[in-house]
This record gives C-alpha cells, sequence and structure tokens, in this order.
C-alpha cells in the first residue's frame, strides 16, 4: 500500500490508529522520518496501546542517534510486547547504538 492508499483511508476513519501507523511505516521505510513520528504519534494519541507504533519510534531515534529517546521509546514498546525484545536484538535500525550500556540493558534484561 502507498501513502496515498492510506491517506484516503485515513480521510474515511480518522479514528483508525492502524491506518495512521501504517502510513507512518511506510514513511519510515521511505527515510521520511518527521512525517513517520507524526503519523506514529497520532497512532498513540489514538490507541496507547499501539506498540508497533511505540517500537517504531524507537527505530527511528535509533537511526537518529538519539540513544536516550530510543531506549525510552523502546522500554515502552517492550513493556506493552516483551516479542519486540528479540526483534530490537537484531533490527539493523539500533546499530547505531547497540553497544551502548542503556540500549544492552534494556534487551539483555530479565
Amino acid at each position: 500500500f502507498s501513502i496515498a492508499d492510506f491517506s484516503r483511508a485515513i480521510e474515511l476513519k480518522p479514528e483508525n490508529a492502524s491506518f495512521h501507523s501504517r502510513r507512518g511505516r511506510v514513511y519510515h521505510e521511505l527515510k521520511n522520518y518527521e512525517c513517520a513520528l507524526v503519523d506514529y504519534n497520532k497512532a498513540i494519541e489514538l490507541d496507547p496501546n499501539q506498540s508497533s507504533a511505540i517500537y517504531n519510534i524507537a527505530c527511528i531515534y535509533a537511526l537518529q542517534n538519539e540513544p536516550i529517546d530510543a531506549c525510552s521509546w523502546l522500554s515502552r514498546a517492550i513493556a506493552l510486547n516483551p516479542d519486540f525484545k528479540k526483534l530490537a536484538k537484531e533490527d539493523e535500525d539500533f546499530c547505531l547504538i547497540q553497544d551502548l550500556p542503556e540500549y544492552k540493558l534494556i534487551v539483555l534484561q530479565g
């Protein structure tokens, strides 16, 4: 699906958090992080348990080498869905911060 597809879906159902999150993912893949963050944050506003949007915000901050924000968002995502811990260990988006103690504490604990 394209940005235009999700934009049309959002016009029809603006309260659908999943549509915002999925459009954010398309922006994310296109490296348009500013627009992705807007959509992810809107998804979380509509559904605070939107764990994939929270995880993807962590990824963006990691890609931008903002480890404090990345780790904060990653912790939130893992609290909602522990499967993100394993995913984060393998996700290349975290390569810039993977050697930092804060990141290791999150993905290696318990």
